[in-house]
């Protein structure tokens, strides 16, 4: 079924604690009609640093810059039409370990978007600290000639204290329907521990960016002939040189054969390589956000 925010139902153990709605009006300018939010969950608004661009800026933030075992958040979002939102962070989701009271913490978010209208969902990593336990939702319904992009990043843990991949678990699914077609359903899954950094090897960082909607379809393309003539050349991952980082784009592609958009895979070592990287991925569509949320 699409996850439409007038029907929308959150897992039974995860409260609604923050809302916001961006519309657009009279195709002046957007303007936030509803935002709330209630503990452990903080919103804030933001201008864009832009003249150009209209976009509403939005911060998620937790107190305590994370979430603590028994933690659960729900998030409704709703990006009316011709509206553009940026929902973003203002560092790394921090995610303490589990106690033996509070076992795990969980997060979903739902978001709908309407025709024209675009949203720009680009937090900072997910940082997972030793022993701890994660599980991410987040669903994206578009109308038909809505976008959407979206960043989902996972990092191995507090590296500087030697925590590598040490959490019990990490679980992140994201779905994306366009029109009630289901176009994007993807899911992470890591057990934490020896076995995973023996398999990560030196990666610290997993990062994935769906591009959505004819918004968005020229830059998309574009990633995807670069990708193409790359593997023709055999130079692909060439990035690898620039930021030290292995990139793959596969197309999105809808059931009726059309091209929707790309998907963009990311791995790194570093993770300042994937800032640089996706900081440098966003600047052609800065005239839209208003802004680079990866620019220091």
């Amino acid at each position: 079924m699409p996850y439409d925010l007038e029907k929308a139902s959150f897992s039974p153990q995860i409260p609604v604690h923050g809302q916001v709605t961006v519309e657009n009006h009279s195709n002046l300018k957007c303007a936030i009609t509803e935002m709330w939010a209630s503990n452990p969950l903080k919103m804030i608004q933001m201008k864009a640093k832009s003249l150009k661009s209209d976009a509403a800026w939005v911060f998620i933030l937790n107190y305590g810059g994370g979430l603590l075992g028994g933690d659960a958040v729900g998030i409704r979002v709703e990006v009316g039409e011709k509206a553009c939102m940026v929902l973003t962070a203002q560092a790394s989701q921090k995610i303490y370990k589990q106690t033996p009271t509070h076992k795990g913490c969980n997060q979903e978010i739902i978001c709908k978007i309407r025709n024209h209208g675009l949203l720009f969902v680009i937090p900072h990593p997910v940082t997972l600290f030793k022993d701890s336990s994660y599980v991410q939702d987040q669903h994206f319904e578009l109308d038909k000639h809505a976008s959407l992009l979206l960043v989902d990043w996972v990092t191995s843990g507090r590296i500087s204290r030697g925590e590598t991949w040490e959490m019990h678990l990490y679980r992140s699914i994201n779905t994306v329907r366009v029109d009630n077609e289901l176009l994007v359903w993807d899911t992470q899954k890591l057990d934490g521990g020896a076995s995973l950094k023996t398999k990560m090897g030196p990666l610290h960082n997993v990062a994935m960016v769906v591009l959505v909607g004819p918004k968005l379809l020229d830059f998309a393309q574009g990633l995807v002939k670069r990708e193409e003539e790359m593997r023709y050349s055999q130079q692909a991952n060439t990035e690898v040189q620039d930021f030290g980082v292995r990139t793959s784009v596969s197309p999105l592609i809808s059931r009726a054969g059309n091209s929707c958009g790309a998907l963009v895979r990311v791995v790194a070592e570093q993770t300042m390589d994937v800032y640089e990287f996706l900081k440098k991925f966003l600047e052609p569509l800065e005239g839209l956000m208003g802004d680079n949320p990866y620019r220091e």
